[in-house]
């Protein structure tokens, strides 16, 4: 380990400006090396180079799916085919998109829901919102990888302190 790189790593991690009138910052290194090396091995925060969510499959709900499907045909559906909602919970509940297309072929071929429903529901299928687990900032390399030194250890700390 390059102490002397590790000694300019840890004074950048722990310098903090006076006053503005004072050229002379002061660095004040805590006597823990381990809660310095953890600070060197922390990772940074940067921008994420991904500007913009992706778009994503919107989640699908029982309330989505009931709100597209017109009442009556909601009581034709349950009276024709009374496992229908069952397999449509399990469908959903499962976020299986390609077994709900097949359950709404069946509803629709069985002439239970109409075309405007089938249209609606078939909009739920494919609708998008921007991915959720997005953010604009991602962890980014740590001060000790930044330097070229890998990860740092407490007893690399006291080595570099004890030695500048």
């Amino acid at each position: 380990m390059d102490t002397s790189a590790l000694w300019m790593v840890i004074q950048q991690a722990y310098t903090r400006p006076t006053s503005e009138n004072d050229p002379f910052p002061m660095v004040e290194v805590p006597n823990d090396y381990d809660a310095i090396a953890a600070k060197l091995n922390a990772p940074t925060v940067t921008a994420n180079p991904v500007t913009e969510p992706a778009q994503v499959l919107a989640p699908i709900t029982l309330k989505s799916v009931m709100a597209a499907v017109p009442p009556a045909e909601m009581v034709a559906t349950y009276q024709q085919m009374p496992t229908f909602v069952a397999d449509l919970k399990t469908a959903i509940d499962g976020q299986d998109r390609e077994y709900m297309a097949g359950l709404l072929t069946i509803a629709a071929t069985a002439g239970v829901i109409s075309g405007a429903t089938v249209a609606a529901l078939q909009a739920l299928l494919t609708a998008t919102v921007a991915d959720p687990t997005w953010t604009a900032e991602v962890a980014g390399p740590s001060l000790a990888q930044t330097a070229g030194l890998g990860t740092v250890s407490a007893i690399d700390v006291q080595k570099a302190l004890n030695q500048w």
